[in-house]
């Protein structure tokens, strides 16, 4: 509402601009945008069209790693929800897919810690989908990317007020301290609940 751009196709193009120069703030590839509404995705109706989309995204790329949300999306959004439940589907359904040469090897969900969330953290008003901190696998330093992370944040203007943008910085450099917090659900290497720091721990070398 901040934006003042009415729902629809005009915001839906505003959006998929910011995410393409959040994408150039990180210095990687285009997003790939789906062009799904709001609020849809929980729905049967593009169930196959999305896992048949996600696997043709992943042949493209061939990732050796995908992250994802978890079953609490974060922040509660269904979408959210819906996209992790999507995206784990595929990974867990990849060899029923009959694909040969080529799978993914390791999916993480994004990992809040309880001990840091179980409190109400600005700019959120109210606690997160925390993770109980024993399920935490694998936790990567990333201060030197914070400052790639708030130029993509300031991006999405349509999206946040400044005021929650530099709530969001704060806090991935002091509640988090530049880390990412991931759970290791799935493994195609046998390295399942062993504690991590690098998320191509136990790949082949290519």
């Amino acid at each position: 509402s901040h934006a003042k751009i009415p729902g629809g196709e005009k915001l839906a193009a505003v959006r998929e601009e910011e995410s393409r120069r959040a994408c150039r703030s990180y210095w990687i590839h285009e997003p790939f945008l789906l062009r799904e509404k709001d609020g849809s995705l929980p729905s049967m109706e593009p169930h196959d069209r999305l896992v048949k989309r996600l696997i043709e995204i992943m042949l493209q790329v061939k990732p050796s790693v995908l992250i994802t949300f978890g079953a609490d999306g974060v922040t509660g959004h269904p979408d959210h929800r819906s996209i992790g439940n999507l995206a784990t589907q595929t990974f867990q359904m990849w060899p029923a897919a009959g694909i040969e040469g080529y799978a993914p090897q390791k999916l993480y969900h994004v990992a809040y810690p309880q001990s840091k969330f179980s409190r109400a953290v600005p700019p959120f008003p109210g606690p997160l989908g925390h993770v109980a901190d024993q399920f935490i696998t694998t936790i990567i330093d990333s201060r030197d990317g914070l400052h790639c992370a708030a130029k993509a944040e300031q991006c999405y203007k349509s999206q946040h007020t400044p005021e929650i943008m530099e709530g969001l910085n704060r806090m991935m450099a002091t509640v988090l301290e530049g880390k990412i917090y991931l759970r290791l659900v799935m493994s195609r290497t046998g390295r399942l609940h062993a504690p991590e720091s690098d998320l191509f721990e136990g790949l082949p070398t290519p």
